[in-house]
């Protein structure tokens, strides 16, 4: 049985310009791995199969810790933060 897109993959092979691809070439490989690029917090990262892909439920954590951080910052005490072995970079980027 060949693979059947959910909304999001086409969605997002159309975006990136690979709507037209021969999924058979791919597997069960997720669409982000296959353009080589994904969206987190309305930013487009590059990325590839030695990263893992940003999930959605990262950029809920990653407004909590905005929300945490504004809050923090308007007590006048210092803020320091570190994304260590950061993959792409998105929650880096996005703090």
């Amino acid at each position: 049985m060949p693979r059947q897109l959910s909304p999001y993959e086409k969605t997002h092979l159309a975006r990136f310009g690979q709507g037209q691809i021969n999924l058979a070439d791919y597997g069960e490989m997720p669409v982000e791995y296959i353009t080589g690029q994904v969206e987190f917090s309305g930013r487009v990262f590059k990325i590839n199969q030695q990263v893992l892909i940003p999930r959605l439920e990262t950029e809920e954590l990653v407004q909590i810790a905005v929300d945490l951080a504004v809050k923090k910052s308007s007590r006048r005490d210092q803020l320091v933060i570190g994304d260590i072995g950061c993959g792409c970079g998105a929650i880096g980027i996005t703090l």
